[in-house]
C-alpha cells in the first residue's frame, strides 16, 4: 500500500509556527452581520475590534505573500531537506538550462526535431508517454491552419 511517515518526525522538521502563518495587522473589518472569527485573532496584538465590526481572516492572497515572504527566508536546499525529513514528495524546480543538463531528462529523451518539409526544423520537447515500451515521438510539424482544406473540401465533395 502507500508509503507509512512517521508523525513525530514530521511534527518535529516541519517548523511552521502559528506566528508565522498570522496575517500582518489589518484594518479590514466586516460588519456582524457577515462576521467570522479568525483562528490567530485571539493571539494577535492588534487592538480589539470595535462594537460593529470585527477583523477577518486573511484572503487566499494574502496567505500566499506570507508564505512566500517565509519561504525566501532560506534557501531551496534547506527547504527541500526539511520536507524531505517529513516524507513529503518534493523536488527542485529547474529553469530550462538546469534541466536540459540532468542525466534524467538525457535518459528521457525528451527532446524532438519537427520538419515541416519545407525547410523548416523546430527542436522542441516530446509528450512522455510510452506506447508499448517505445517512444512516442514524431518528425513532422502540425499543419498550418488552412493547409489542408482544399484537399479535405475535394476529398470529401464539401
Amino acid at each position: 500500500m502507500g508509503r507509512k511517515s512517521n508523525a513525530s518526525t514530521r511534527n518535529s522538521s516541519l517548523v511552521l509556527t502559528q506566528t508565522t502563518l498570522t496575517a500582518p495587522p489589518s484594518t479590514r473589518t466586516r460588519s456582524k452581520a457577515k462576521r467570522r472569527r479568525s483562528p490567530s485573532s485571539s493571539t494577535n496584538n492588534d487592538p480589539p475590534p470595535s462594537s460593529s465590526q470585527e477583523q477577518i481572516a486573511p484572503t487566499g492572497d494574502e496567505i500566499k505573500q506570507i508564505i512566500a515572504q517565509r519561504l525566501k527566508q532560506h534557501t531551496s536546499e534547506h527547504w527541500l531537506e526539511i520536507l524531505n525529513a517529513a516524507d513529503i514528495w518534493c523536488a527542485e524546480v529547474l529553469d530550462w538550462p538546469k534541466l536540459c543538463a540532468t542525466q534524467a531528462f538525457e535518459q528521457l529523451a525528451m527532446l524532438q526535431t519537427l520538419k515541416d518539409g519545407g525547410g523548416i526544423e523546430i527542436l522542441t520537447t516530446r509528450i512522455p508517454i510510452r506506447v508499448d515500451g517505445s517512444l512516442l515521438t514524431s518528425e513532422q510539424l502540425a499543419p498550418r491552419v488552412g493547409q489542408h482544406t482544399e484537399k479535405i473540401q475535394k476529398e470529401f465533395v464539401l
